[in-house]
């Protein structure tokens, strides 16, 4: 018998849903502006909450509100890869002043590792999120996905797509940035959550 070719395909899916700005973004909005950030080192001049927030109701604040937008697009995405739900490891704010940009770079490295952005307020000249293929910078076969921002947008992908954000030409940009583990019941507990302990189940 002829031994058979086994092909197998490595191909990775950007999802992005535009939300309707409703006063729960809206509520979300005013609640991040009261929250004090700070610059970012690492990426330029970028204003951001991340291990900034010390106050764990506000942590614990800022995330049930933001999953309470998005938690059913991010549920959907879980259905089709046939996870059970996804636990909640980090989350910040991400503001952006003329000028600021974060160069190219990714959050993870695991299959069961995604990302979201979530775009709370942006203008005209907001910067766009750039996602590269599979292989970049070492290989450059295909085109990269340039995403608009959009009020409400939210943008999820694993966490080890190489993306960027170009310098910004406004001083509104700002987001909302979290990373998922997304599990199946029988492994939902080896996973410890970082993020006030927040996991979210389908049903």
């Amino acid at each position: 018998m002829t031994n058979q070719i086994t092909q197998h395909d490595f191909i990775t899916s950007v999802y992005f849903l535009d939300f309707d700005e409703t006063e729960k973004h809206n509520e979300l909005k005013r609640f991040c502006q009261t929250i004090e950030l700070a610059r970012d080192g690492e990426h330029s001049n970028n204003l951001t909450s991340y291990g900034y927030i010390k106050d764990r109701d506000k942590v614990k604040k800022l995330t049930t509100d933001t999953l309470s937008i998005i938690s059913p697009f991010i549920l959907d995405i879980c259905r089709r890869y046939k996870y059970d739900g996804y636990i909640t490891q980090a989350l910040w704010i991400q503001k952006y002043l003329k000028g600021n940009s974060i160069p190219l770079h990714t959050h993870g490295h695991t299959n069961d590792v995604w990302s979201f952005v979530y775009i709370l307020e942006c203008t005209e000249g907001s910067s766009e999120t750039i996602f590269y293929p599979l292989g970049h910078p070492q290989i450059n076969t295909q085109q990269p996905l340039r995403l608009s921002p959009k009020n409400g947008r939210c943008i999820l992908f694993p966490s080890f797509l190489s993306h960027e954000v170009p310098p910004n030409d406004d001083e509104v940009r700002s987001v909302i940035s979290g990373n998922l583990m997304m599990y199946k019941n029988d492994d939902a507990d080896d996973y410890p959550a970082y993020v006030m302990d927040i996991k979210c189940h389908n049903q």
